[in-house]
């Protein structure tokens, strides 16, 4: 048992009477575990930044392919749809004469 306190000294493992290890939520003064559920988790602030760039980023290449990502005919379509809204919209224009 002796060799055994030698082995675990200064390791802050603890050792009861017979030589069995004492687990740490056990030993006098620790934090009781229900305490350390209330307790936030660490994290690195640099990490988390990095992260929400991140997600930033692909919100807009998700945005940009929506509106760049489309084929030819897809672009052409939507160009011969403005064209001829803005011909209807020219046709039904009423003239009254005055011209600024």
């Amino acid at each position: 048992m002796a060799s055994l306190r030698k082995f675990f000294a200064g390791s802050g493992v603890r050792l009861d009477r017979a030589g069995v290890v004492i687990p740490y939520a056990e030993r006098p003064g620790a934090i009781p575990e229900a305490a350390s559920d209330n307790m936030g988790e660490v994290v690195k602030l640099g990490f988390i930044r990095k992260q929400a760039m991140r997600r930033a980023k692909q919100v807009r290449a998700a945005a940009n392919r929506l509106s760049f990502g489309r084929s030819k005919a897809e672009r052409k379509l939507a160009e011969a749809r403005a064209q001829k809204a803005g011909r209807e919209l020219d046709a039904c224009r009423i003239e009254t004469g005055e011209d600024q």
